[in-house]
This record gives C-alpha cells, structure tokens and sequence, in this order.
C-alpha cells in the first residue's frame, strides 16, 4: 500500500512541477512582449492580442503550481520517511 501512495505522489509532484515550469515559460514570455501605451500588443502573424493583465494571469497559475509541488514535495518526503524506518 506504501508503495502505490509512494509511486502516486511521485507522478502527481511531477506532473505538477512540469505544469510549474510551463506556466513558469508563459510568464516570462508575456513579460517580454513590446506593450503598446494601452496594454496590448498585436501579434500581426497570427492575429492574437495579448493583454497586459495576462501576464498576472500566468504568474498566480505558475505560483500556484509551484505551492502544489512543494507540498506533493513534502508529502512524499514524509511518507519516505516513514516507510525508511
């Protein structure tokens, strides 16, 4: 039963942390972009705007994402830890 509890935090901590750096990426990719004096910039290829508010958006998902990996994180070094006994 160890085992199985062991082998699902692991898979959950590491589909979080991918999660956390994809959102991570968005966030600074949205920090980099030209904003016009409105807050929008065009993307003229592919006809997308993007909005100054949402790189907060990205980042609240990412910090998110970031606080389930360390307490996934945590939880598995605890069960680690008791099992190791």
């Amino acid at each position: 039963m160890q085992n199985i509890l062991r082998a699902t935090l692991i898979i959950a901590t590491i589909s979080s942390a991918i999660m956390t750096l994809i959102f991570g990426f968005e966030f600074i990719y949205l920090m980099r972009l030209p904003y016009n004096s409105e807050g929008n910039y065009f993307y003229e290829k592919d006809g997308i705007v993007f909005h100054d508010q949402d790189q907060i958006g990205a980042f609240i998902i990412a910090f998110v994402c970031l606080l389930v990996t360390s307490i996934l994180y945590y939880c598995w070094w605890l069960v680690r830890k008791a099992t190791s006994k």
